[in-house]
């Protein structure tokens, strides 16, 4: 039976993180049930297009340096 610590973490057996497709850097919802609470794995967020906008020509005012930047920080 996996313990809560006391900073509120809780380790979730292999077996259920199988089950449900738990990997490391997942997020997990825990929600009221009926008969208690449940977990469930939250979904993927699918990842920004920045990439795509700045494909072909580099025809702009800005330097290579400034739009690395604004890569980095969107």
């Amino acid at each position: 039976m996996p313990r809560v610590t006391t900073n509120g973490p809780v380790t979730i057996p292999i077996a259920i993180q199988e089950a449900l497709g738990i990997e490391p850097g997942d997020k997990t919802a825990f929600e009221a049930a009926e008969t208690g609470y449940r977990s469930r794995k939250e979904a993927r967020r699918p990842p920004r297009e920045t990439i795509p906008s700045y494909r072909g020509s580099a025809d702009s005012d800005r330097s290579s340096v400034e739009r690395m930047y604004r890569l980095r920080v969107n």
